[in-house]
């Protein structure tokens, strides 16, 4: 991923948040999230709902690195609907990474996704928060089909435990 340029600055990045070219938004978001500015935080809350998955994935992870509890709700949404795999598993990184307690059921739910690395992200998430009301979700995901879901899950259930 591309890092600031020269001349790259909340303002510009924030247009081109708005570009008609996908990568342009997806560098756009990934760029806004390194500057770890919330005043971004409205801009790639919106972003969410861009066509592009590129875009959306970036705005989810860009909002985690913001830090700002005020995209927990946006990202909870995103890990619950998303019609992408990669979305939810980079919104479901970004419950982990917020650290907010709202996360936890929405991450539980989503140990039962399709994807197992959304699954495998939720189980990571879930470690992060050391949400004990997930432990029985950790232990039934501990013996997943996906082996990385299983090691994840018993990582989870580890940092609980401590």
């Amino acid at each position: 991923m591309p890092e600031l340029g020269v001349g790259e600055t909340l303002e510009t990045l924030l247009r081109d948040l708005n570009d008609e070219y996908d990568l342009t938004r997806r560098d756009a978001a990934h760029k806004l999230g390194k500057l770890k500015d919330p005043a971004a935080l409205s801009a790639l809350i919106a972003a969410l709902r861009d066509p592009s998955k590129l875009v959306r994935d970036n705005a989810a992870f860009a909002l985690a690195e913001i830090r700002d509890k005020r995209a927990v709700l946006p990202l909870v949404e995103l890990v619950r609907k998303d019609p992408d795999g990669r979305v939810r598993k980079s919104a479901a990184k970004g419950l982990g990474m917020l650290g907010d307690r709202r996360g936890v059921e929405p991450l539980v739910a989503a140990l039962g996704d399709p994807d197992p690395i959304v699954r495998k992200s939720a189980a990571r998430a879930l470690g992060q928060l050391r949400a004990s009301e997930a432990r029985e979700a950790l232990e039934r995901a501990a013996s997943d089909a996906d082996v990385l879901v299983r090691k994840h899950a018993r990582q989870a259930l580890e940092r609980i435990r401590k």
